[in-house]
């Protein structure tokens, strides 16, 4: 195998390995800070930073339970995501050195983890939480440019690594 194939190979493992250990830090952070980060739901779902003149403040959520089943459900959704990087990254690594074909095939959890991110990331906070629930209105930018960071890398990352461009050229068509 050629140094150039095995270069590309190794940067895919690499990157999706990263999001994988990224991913994770941020559902282990809300798993061990549940508390701390569950007032933050609370409050975007309460609308509670919005003004007060705003005609949707009907879309408000205070209801404990719910803003804590919604929390979960995030919570969830990023841990099958860290799971999926790194199950990706995993049969990415043990196919390192096999066929094209093979290594192709070992790359389709990372389409898994890049749906599962996109939902999290882009429907959960730019959808819900930013236009449902107005957070962008509530002075929560950062939020905002997390989110915008985590699905741009996401799905940049994913395009990266789905791309056809790992084939060993000794190798029979």
């Amino acid at each position: 195998m050629r140094l150039g194939v095995m270069a590309i190979r190794l940067s895919k493992i690499v990157m999706t390995g990263g999001l994988a250990v990224w991913v994770g830090l941020v559902a282990l952070g809300n798993i061990t800070d549940y508390n701390a980060r569950l007032i933050t739901v609370q409050s975007v779902m309460a609308m509670d930073g919005v003004s007060p003149d705003t005609a949707l403040r009907w879309r408000a959520v205070t209801d404990p339970t719910a803003q804590r089943a919604a929390f979960v459900v995030l919570i969830v959704g990023q841990s099958l995501t860290a799971l999926a990087f790194l199950a990706a990254a995993a049969s990415m690594a043990a196919n390192l050195r096999a066929s094209s074909v093979r290594f192709k095939r070992s790359k389709a959890w990372t389409a898994v983890a890049v749906g599962l991110g996109f939902v999290v990331w882009f429907f959960g906070f730019a959808v819900i939480a930013s236009e449902w629930f107005l957070m962008w209105q509530a002075g929560r930018s950062t939020i905002q440019i997390k989110v915008f960071l985590f699905t741009i890398t996401t799905v940049l990352v994913g395009v990266y690594v789905l791309l056809d461009n790992d084939r060993d050229p000794e190798e029979e068509p």
